[in-house]
C-alpha cells in the first residue's frame, strides 16, 4: 500500500512539472497576442483622432473668412481633445485651398507609426488622414446660400 502512495505522489509531481512546461511554451504566444491587440488599438485610436481632426479642420476651412491660422487652430484643438499627449506635436499638418480655392478646402494630417507606437511591433509607416470639403454656392455677399 505504501508503494502505491509513493507512485501517486510521483505522478502528481510529474503532472505539475508538465503544466509548468506547457505554460512556458504557451505564455510567449499569449503575451504576443495581448500586446499585439494593445498596439493595434493604439494605432486605430490615433487614426480615428487624425480623421476627426482633418474633418473638423476642413469644416472650419469652408466657412467664410477662414484663414490658415484658424483652420490649424481647430485641427490642433481637435488633436488636444483626442488626448494624444506628446504625439500631437509630431503630427504634420497641411492646409491647402486646392486647385479651386473658391470651391474646396483640403486638410492633410500625417504622423509616423514610430511616433505613436507603444511597443514598436511593426515596421515604420505613415498614418495619414485627409479631408476635403466643398463649398456650397455663394450669394452676392460672399456667404453660403
Amino acid at each position: 500500500m505504501k508503494r502505491k502512495g509513493n507512485q501517486l505522489k510521483r505522478r502528481s509531481a510529474m503532472r505539475r512539472g508538465a503544466a509548468i512546461v506547457e505554460l512556458a511554451i504557451v505564455m510567449p504566444f499569449l503575451l504576443l497576442l495581448v500586446f499585439g491587440i494593445i498596439e493595434f488599438g493604439q494605432v486605430a485610436y490615433v487614426r480615428h483622432v487624425l480623421i476627426n481632426a482633418a474633418t473638423q479642420g476642413a469644416r472650419a476651412a469652408i466657412l467664410p473668412g477662414a484663414t490658415e491660422e484658424t483652420v490649424l487652430a481647430v485641427v490642433d484643438q481637435t488633436i488636444r481633445d483626442g488626448r494624444l499627449g506628446g504625439v500631437g506635436s509630431k503630427i504634420s499638418r497641411k492646409y491647402t485651398s486646392g486647385e479651386f480655392p473658391d470651391l474646396a478646402e483640403h486638410v492633410l494630417l500625417t504622423v509616423s507609426y514610430a511616433d505613436v507606437s507603444l511597443l514598436g511591433f511593426f515596421e515604420d509607416f505613415q498614418l495619414a488622414s485627409s479631408a476635403t470639403m466643398f463649398r456650397g454656392p455663394l450669394d452676392e455677399r460672399g456667404e453660403i446660400e
